[in-house]
């Protein structure tokens, strides 16, 4: 039995390192793009409040999913993923707008 108690604790670890490592590179796609996106895009992207609403969200997620995995409650982990994915196209739908706005203000 302590073999099983043992991977238990190695699965929940393992899953609990993961979900905070696919946190901070998220977080650092959604922290740096602004900044990246226009050098090489040369496309200004007008900052707005709204950027962070990705990103509460995917810390929300990721809070969830994290809490599942601890507690072993699937429907928290499905939801936190699912709000992963949600905080990804929101990401790309404020950039995409933030490009938007930048490429009328440059013909204004």
């Amino acid at each position: 039995m302590v073999s099983g108690i043992t991977h238990y604790i190695r699965d929940k670890l393992l899953m609990l390192i993961c979900n905070a490592s696919l946190g901070f590179v998220l977080a650092m796609i959604f922290g740096h793009a602004p900044i990246i996106f226009p050098a090489v895009l040369r496309v200004p992207i007008i900052y707005t409040p709204l950027f962070y609403s990705h990103f509460a969200l995917l810390e929300f997620s990721l809070v969830l999913r994290i809490t599942g995995d601890l507690t072993s409650t699937a429907s928290a982990v499905k939801w936190g993923g699912l709000l992963n994915a949600v905080s990804l196209v929101l990401f790309l739908v404020n950039t995409a707008l933030g490009g938007v706005r930048g490429l009328i203000s440059q013909k204004l």
